[in-house]
């Protein structure tokens, strides 16, 4: 009995068959797993995007988390000035109820005064050290050195009211141990910021000061204010209430510049989740497999290979006899 198929025929049979095997394991695959690819060389017309999307997700990552901490910093930041208004406002408060006192009343209202102006000056001291983590957020660039501190030997306070005359208006920034550098930030590849407040900062400055100047006029110090106070004292006194006014106002200027500057992380915050979900979207849709798509393949793969399980066994059982029949 002669055979009358031929080898090509056989071949292409063969073929076919043979690719619809592999079409039916990967489909098999990509239902299993539910992604398309095994390899970038599965998916040669989209693996540049895909590995550019991935490489952008990535960075962008990395803004995000930045951007985070950054913005907790800044909200710590933000509720530290808001204590320090606070407690800037309540020795104003004092000073002009000192002022206002009568002057029988006068030594017992100042000494008090002294008292309370050492008080307030430890703890804006505090606020001024706060840390985020193992950061001094006030200390500007200088991160790992307590910002304020008034009782090492390098600092030097202010001078009474009777030895200066009155408000002792000299800038001492000997207290500092940081810089005035605000921190930089860098928001996406072509976009950096700066952030913070830093404790050298004028309106620290001043306050410190001012603070000080009355902290060494309590019972327990040689410059004790006199019954009544004396003319220096007063000037030293009606001076420092005008000066806490200016802090004040430069206090709520700092809260909204801090304001503004979380404001701009936030907006970027934003801006690299937006695009990570849209990113992740695209990456989702390059690498995932629809499995209603994909068993409609495999069921046509299916039926292809059926067909030619079928078509080569007739070519391999085709003989003269019944090619003449």
């Amino acid at each position: 009995m002669v055979r009358i198929s031929t080898q090509a025929q056989n071949d292409m049979a063969l073929s076919m068959t043979l690719n619809a095997k592999s079409n039916i394991f990967d489909l098999h695959n990509q239902l299993s797993t539910g992604v398309k690819a095994q390899s970038y060389s599965e998916i040669a017309q989209d693996t540049n995007r895909l590995i550019n999307l991935k490489g952008q997700i990535q960075q962008s990552e990395k803004f995000l988390n930045n951007l985070q901490i950054a913005k907790e910093r800044i909200e710590l930041t933000s509720n530290t000035l808001s204590q320090i208004s606070e407690l800037t406002r309540n020795f104003d408060r004092f000073l002009k109820q000192s002022l206002d006192a009568s002057d029988a009343n006068e030594l017992n209202n100042n000494a008090e005064l002294g008292q309370k102006a050492k008080d307030i000056l430890i703890q804006l001291t505090d606020l001024l050290n706060i840390r985020y983590g193992d950061r001094y957020i006030f200390g500007g660039e200088v991160t790992d050195v307590a910002p304020v501190d008034i009782t090492s030997s390098s600092y030097s306070s202010p001078q009474d009211p009777a030895t200066f005359g009155g408000y002792d208006t000299t800038q001492n920034l000997s207290y500092f141990k940081g810089d005035t550098e605000q921190t930089s930030l860098r928001i996406s590849v072509n976009t950096e910021i700066e952030y913070g407040v830093s404790a050298g900062n004028s309106t620290f400055e001043k306050l410190i000061r001012t603070l000080d100047i009355f902290a060494q006029m309590d019972s327990s110090t040689p410059y004790q204010f006199t019954d009544p106070v004396d003319g220096a004292q007063r000037n030293a006194m009606n001076d420092a209430a005008n000066e806490l006014a200016t802090i004040i106002d430069e206090i709520k200027g700092h809260s909204l510049r801090v304001s503004l500057e979380d404001s701009s992380i936030g907006n970027a915050k934003k801006m690299h989740e937006n695009f990570n979900t849209f990113a992740k979207q695209n990456v989702n849709e390059i690498e995932s497999a629809d499995s209603t798509e994909v068993f409609t393949k495999l069921q046509a793969q299916q039926n292809q290979l059926q067909a030619s399980f079928v078509s080569l066994s007739r070519l391999q059982n085709l003989n003269l006899m019944d090619f003449l029949r």
